[in-house]
């Protein structure tokens, strides 16, 4: 059986009819592209609409982001992207390199790794849009990624989620199903061998720290 099967990725941007009401309610009745943006993000952080709040344990699909009302920062971009594109805007997922930051969960360190999302208007009109910014300073450099690349970074979320909760086993299945989907990504490789590390077999976590150098 394959980590595909064990690990099934779920359709990330899929628009239920409550969230398709909600774009032809709040956002599609704008009439320019910069409007439509505009109405969008307020909306969606709107005390009085749907109050999305940021959670950054919150991972999910676009669906279960709209449905909870809290969102990370890659299950935010799942959803704006998918509304965004509905209200007919070019909207992409845009990774963020930052400048080393490291945070301690217990007896694990994590670096923070960031999603958000970059909408193009116009050629020279592009616009970020984020649940939770970071400083400009923190920025090495940045780039859109495709929507193979967010479905890998979907199960690396959930990897780490289930690492920190103890289910490495889950874990690893997550680990390898954002490997299937995007090999070349190199921290991808980290995280296994810290899987691999904390389950003790630390010859296969060296093995993958060399695959991600």
């Amino acid at each position: 059986i394959s980590a595909a099967e064990l690990a099934p990725t779920p359709d990330l941007l899929a628009m239920t009819p409550e969230m398709r009401d909600f774009v032809d309610r709040y956002v599609r009745t704008a009439p320019t592209k910069r409007q439509r943006l505009r109405m969008l993000h307020s909306s969606l952080r709107s005390n009085a609409l749907l109050n999305l709040d940021y959670d950054p344990e919150a991972d999910g699909t676009a669906a279960e982001a709209f449905e909870s009302g809290r969102a990370n920062c890659l299950s935010y971009a799942h959803l704006f992207v998918a509304m965004a594109r509905y209200a007919g805007l070019k909207a992409d997922y845009h990774l963020l390199d930052l400048r080393p930051e490291w945070s301690r969960h217990g007896d694990r360190v994590a670096i923070r790794q960031h999603v958000n999302v970059l909408v193009t208007l116009a050629r020279n009109q592009q616009y970020m849009v984020d649940i939770d910014p970071v400083r400009r300073s923190a920025i090495a450099d940045s780039k859109t990624i495709g929507d193979g690349v967010a479905r890998s970074l979907h199960h690396n979320n959930l990897a780490m989620g289930y690492l920190f909760a103890g289910e490495t086993d889950t874990a690893y299945l997550n680990a390898v199903r954002a490997l299937e989907l995007r090999p070349e990504i190199d921290f991808l490789w980290l995280n296994l061998g810290a899987i691999y590390s904390r389950a003790g077999n630390e010859r296969a976590s060296e093995r993958a720290y060399h695959s991600a150098l």
